[in-house]
């Protein structure tokens, strides 16, 4: 619309940029509830928690993309537009090997397709909320992990390369976050 925009006047939505990650005590307190949940949500919490794994990317997952025998994930196609390959911790590596394989996707959900993001989301809610981590979203396990990483003194260019970010300016915020607060 080159001369009247009929939503110029319209405000947008203020979006606050969020710094929350898990803090010593919150991430004890999570690492112990994931024994109250069943194999598929227990697997997909530690392994977006240990890889800083995006969610949607998690929830794709197929078998084909996993060996199972070096612990690598190859990620094809990512939200910056490159493959990338992850290599997954021992704990990830437990919880996933406790799944079953009969479908395609490592977190396969109803009518043939994989776990969906409802189905995460409440799966989620319902393990905070019995923790009082009201404020904790599962996003902020990518962000727990890669403060983590600061904090233990891992340098941004490999914090970038975990969280395949196109740049450090998005990692930057990292290297300022206190595990101590």
């Amino acid at each position: 619309i080159e001369d009247f925009n009929p939503a110029r006047h319209i405000r947008k939505y203020r979006t606050e940029a969020r710094e929350r990650f898990l803090n010593v005590e919150e991430l004890q307190a999570l690492l112990s509830a994931f024994t109250l949940l069943s194999p598929k949500p227990r697997a997909y919490f530690i392994l977006l928690l240990t890889t800083g794994g995006r969610l949607s990317e998690a929830l794709t997952m197929r078998w084909k993309d996993l060996d199972l025998c070096t612990g690598v994930w190859t990620k094809l196609r990512t939200k910056n537009g490159r493959s990338h390959r992850v290599a997954i911790p021992k704990q990830a590596m437990e919880a996933i090997g406790a799944l079953d394989r009969s479908s395609e996707w490592v977190f396969p959900g109803k009518h043939g397709r994989h776990w969906s993001d409802a189905s995460a989301e409440k799966a989620w809610s319902n393990l905070r909320r019995k923790i009082g981590l009201d404020d904790v979203r599962i996003h902020d396990l990518r962000r727990t992990c890669a403060s983590y990483l600061a904090q233990h003194g891992e340098n941004l260019p490999v914090i970038q390369a975990v969280l395949n970010h196109a740049s450090l300016q998005h990692v930057q915020i990292y290297a300022r976050m206190d595990l101590r607060e």
